[in-house]
């Protein structure tokens, strides 16, 4: 499990800046207003991680879901030479 995120205060940002973005290189930081948490800073490099495993894991899902529909029978298989010939 990952470690609690750091937290920072909105109006932090301005004098802190430096310090808060080079915190992003150990986790996300938290920001906070008032009582309650606003945003979440990542750095470039963990969104992008972020993104690809979202990516991968939605491409799995679609493939769970078509051989669902196969094991099923909601679907039907394609022949992709026929559908080709017929396109073409």
């Amino acid at each position: 499990m990952e470690r609690m995120p750091a937290m920072a205060h909105v109006s932090d940002l301005r004098k802190r800046q430096a310090e808060i973005l080079n915190s992003l290189k150990r986790g996300p930081v938290l920001l906070s207003s008032k009582t309650h948490t606003s945003a979440v800073l990542v750095s470039t490099q963990q969104w992008n991680k972020i993104v690809d495993r979202l990516e991968e894991l939605e491409d799995t899902v679609d493939a769970l879901m078509a051989e669902l529909a196969l094991a099923t029978g909601k679907d039907e298989l394609v022949d992709w030479e026929e559908a080709e010939a017929d396109i073409g």
